[in-house]
């Protein structure tokens, strides 16, 4: 009985055959990719298609809107104020152009020396300052929140 012994020259050809073989695999997966995606491409307008019809490329067009659409339309931007440091927090401030529910808005963001942050809407009313909850607050925050935070 004879024991075959492998040395190092047998082990780096089983493995440099090994790197081959997957690199030929990889190839051929990305070439069979390319050509399967390049078969929907076809498709002049992929837009529909992927939608069933319901938004098209073609069907784009601009509508002019009536003054009572108008006043319908929410929009607005965030206005960047200030800044604040103090030796806990650092705070921005700024208003919201379409503010809340009708009234003046100011957004905040702070950012605590821990690392926490927070978001909230005052909104003045009466010649009162109010913080802002519900789901006007939570839509406005959503909205213009990252860019607050954009200036901690």
């Amino acid at each position: 009985m004879s024991a075959k012994t492998i040395n190092a020259l047998d082990i780096h050809k089983i493995n440099y055959t090994r790197c081959i073989t997957q690199k030929v695999f990889q190839k051929t997966l990305l070439v069979s990719l390319l050509l399967s995606a390049s078969a929907f491409a076809t498709e002049p307008n992929l837009l529909a298609l992927a939608t069933g019809g319901a938004i098209s490329a073609e069907k784009s067009a601009t509508v002019a809107l009536n003054d009572a659409e108008m006043k319908e339309v929410v929009g607005g931007n965030y206005y960047y104020q200030k800044t604040v440091y103090t030796y806990l927090c650092k705070q921005t401030a700024g208003t919201i152009s379409e503010g809340y529910l009708g009234r003046p808005a100011t957004m905040y963001a702070r950012r605590m020396n821990n690392g926490s942050m927070s978001v909230w809407i005052n909104y003045t009313s009466g010649g009162y300052t109010y913080q802002a909850y519900g789901t006007e607050a939570t839509r406005l925050i959503n909205l213009y929140g990252t860019k607050a935070k954009s200036y901690l």
